[in-house]
């Protein structure tokens, strides 16, 4: 038996790398993604490592194997060649192209989609692997990767089903479903709603540096220059006293005033003083989600405030598991909306996939630079989804990497 280990630009060049040396009897042993930095973290460099044997799984000898171990070693010649998840529990193991009627009794998805035999033609399989490397390359991780070729797999079967043919799934038609399945994961609220004669009080948290206070200046700018409402702003940023001169320069030039607090009765002086005022927004110090107890103190001061919205502000060059863990961290202030910014500094925004899927909150707004009250606009669901799937970039909405499947 030999064992080798690929480096290479994305999944699909360490495959083909593969399968030049082993053949496509060989085994995936694992992969992952590698970050290299160079400079003092300057010019940071992203490739995967994949190990790889030519001892194809049959040869595996395992008892009572866990689900786990049933997938951890897939062929390469099937389209699905990346380690297990629950959602290949519902996918058909296909061997050489066929699926074998003995893998039909206890298999509820051949259950749903009887048959004996079925050749998925080679440019299927291979479409299939080019769209989970596209995914990847979009910074999307794995296991979201998975899901969604997953969900590509079972529409490639129910139209076999209705048609008895495979003849019309282009790389078009499973464009559209991914771009369906993705869109439909996506929940948007809209902007803060302002009531006439009600005063709205608006709080953002999260991390520190992933631009609270500038976000906060451009809602500000927003809702007095352009909507000509009127705002007011208050800090418990007290930590920093820079972010504090930052809001109160951005307050200056927009013409609002500003409190700055430290006390909960402090905060609630501050918000009788703006009584009457269309909209209070909040700023608050940044707290990694690791400083439990300083999480549960900003929300002992936005309880007392009586806060209508709390948006979560999150930067989109973060990595997908260190946004849902912060999300869920966060959760205990009574997040209802989530903000997320830096898009401009994202490589890809496929990472964001799984936070907007499963941290439950709807996303509220978007930024894309520095610039004050620019680079900054209300969530739409499709442009979202595009951006997540590469369809459009950040500010350039003639270009489509979609192209790069065909």
């Amino acid at each position: 038996m030999s064992t080798k280990t690929y480096r290479a630009k994305n999944m699909h060049e360490a495959i083909a790398m593969i399968h030049e040396d082993f053949g496509p009897d060989a085994t995936l042993l694992q992969s992952r993604e590698v970050r290299k930095s160079r400079f003092f973290g300057l010019f940071r460099k992203c490739f995967v490592e994949v190990t790889a044997t030519d001892r194809p799984p049959q040869e595996e000898s395992v008892e009572n194997p866990t689900p786990t171990e049933r997938f951890a070693h897939p062929q390469l010649s099937s389209p699905m060649l990346f380690p297990e998840t629950s959602f290949f529990d519902r996918i058909p193991s296909i061997q050489s192209g066929f699926i074998h009627e003995n893998a039909t009794a206890n298999n509820p998805f051949l259950q749903k989609y009887p048959c004996t035999e079925m050749d998925i033609p080679a440019q299927i399989q291979d479409l299939l692997l080019r769209i989970f490397s596209f995914l990847c390359d979009l910074d999307m991780d794995e296991v979201s990767a998975r899901m969604l070729i997953a969900h590509l797999k079972e529409e490639v079967f129910e139209h076999f089903r209705k048609n008895q043919t495979f003849s019309g799934i282009q790389a078009e038609t499973l464009q559209e479903k991914l771009f369906a399945r993705v869109l439909s994961e996506i929940r948007t609220t809209g902007p803060i709603a302002i009531t006439p004669g009600k005063t709205r009080i608006a709080a953002l948290v999260g991390p520190t540096g992933v631009g609270k206070t500038t976000t906060i200046a451009k809602l500000a700018a927003c809702y007095r220059l352009q909507q000509n409402k009127q705002v007011g702003l208050i800090t418990l940023d007290t930590y920093r006293m820079a972010a504090v001169e930052q809001l109160q320069t951005y307050a200056n030039v927009i013409g609002i005033p500003m409190q700055v607090v430290s006390t909960p009765r402090q905060i609630r002086e501050a918000i009788q003083r703006m009584d009457g005022f269309d909209l209070i927004l909040m700023d608050t110090a940044g707290r990694s989600s690791k400083e439990e107890i300083r999480i549960q103190e900003l929300r002992a001061f936005l309880e007392e405030a009586e806060i209508d919205e709390v948006h979560l502000v999150l930067s989109s060059t973060a990595r997908s598991k260190v946004l849902q863990q912060t999300a869920e961290k966060f959760s205990v202030v009574g997040t209802n909306a989530l903000i997320i910014t830096k898009l401009d500094e994202s490589m890809g925004l496929g990472n964001l996939f799984p936070l907007i899927r499963n941290c439950g909150l709807p996303v509220s707004y978007v930024t894309n630079g520095q610039n004050v009250p620019d680079d900054f606009e209300v969530a739409q669901e499709e442009q979202l989804a595009r951006w997540i799937l590469g369809e459009e970039q950040v500010g350039d909405s003639d270009h489509s990497r979609m192209a790069q499947w065909g």
